[in-house]
């Protein structure tokens, strides 16, 4: 909405809506690596009840400023709704230095635990070529060797000016897939540190926004790196306030186009371990 208004945020604004991008990346991939330990049930499991207290501290972070800890409408066409809350930097700093500790004791325990090691390592091998030609994106792209980020491909907000890795394995497998998650929520604290460090003061709304949006005819496509990978929207307008077209393409049914050739000839335990490790949302595929 913001391309077919011609519209640009203030710097602010953008700082905002990454450090609540990001924390929410967090969020996400500690809940998905703890959920997939259940999965798998290995001698890993107790991990799971810590990530989930940790992901509590993340949301508490997000839900200071957005007011929700998971459905936040937050974001505003030409801004963001709220402005960052006294203490939030202080509080925000504490809760990454707790996460990015903790991240790398979990990484240590998965890697010291043999049948951890013998479920992951050299399980569902999702090759470069056939990621690619299935649409794959996100974390199982990634650890496939492929360093294809939308926050490098194609910069969005003010991803350009900040300083961070796309992390990638070159295994393609089960093990590999979790392993990119967990350092990207160490490379989303540095992120965020980023943010807090560089972000301007100024206003959280672009000047000129009307009550009732009447966008020029015309359309306009915008791709940012979610939790999971590639999300798209699609918009086309004819000048009238009710868009003629809205189509979202999210990542995770990609995912679900790749179970079938990971899964031909593996053992029907091995079949917990590769689908787990994909982080899928059945519900975003289910639309």
């Amino acid at each position: 909405m913001e391309r077919l208004l011609g519209i640009e945020p203030p710097e602010r604004a953008q700082y905002i809506r990454i450090i609540t991008q990001e924390l929410s990346r967090i969020q996400s991939h500690l809940l998905g690596t703890a959920e997939f330990l259940t999965l798998i049930a290995s001698a890993v499991y107790s991990p799971f009840l810590y990530m989930i207290i940790d992901r509590e501290d993340v949301l508490t972070c997000i839900e200071s400023v957005t007011g929700a800890r998971i459905n936040h409408s937050f974001v505003r066409f030409g801004g963001v709704r709220n402005d960052l809350p006294d203490g939030f930097k202080d509080m925000t700093l504490d809760t990454l230095k707790m996460v990015r500790e903790k991240t790398k004791d979990y990484k240590e325990l998965f890697l010291s635990d043999s049948i951890y090691r013998r479920r992951m390592e050299g399980i569902g091998v999702l090759s470069p070529a056939e990621a690619k030609r299935l649409g794959v994106s996100g974390p199982p792209l990634r650890a496939s060797d492929t360093p294809y980020d939308m926050r490098r491909e194609d910069p969005y907000l003010l991803y350009k000016d900040l300083d961070f890795d796309v992390i990638t394995r070159k295994e393609g497998d089960s093990k590999a897939r979790v392993e990119v998650r967990l350092d990207e929520i160490i490379e989303s604290c540095y992120i965020i540190e980023q943010c807090l460090d560089q972000i301007p003061s100024g206003p959280i709304m672009a000047e000129g926004i009307p009550k009732k949006i009447k966008p020029e005819p015309g359309e306009a496509y915008y791709r940012v790196e979610d939790h999971r990978g590639e999300m798209g929207f699609f918009v086309a307008s004819d000048g009238t306030d009710k868009p003629v077209k809205v189509k979202a393409r999210g990542p995770v049914y990609a995912y679900f186009q790749a179970l079938p050739p990971l899964l031909e000839g593996v053992y029907i335990a091995d079949v917990v371990a590769i689908a787990g490790s994909m982080d899928a949302c059945t519900s975003e595929v289910d639309r």
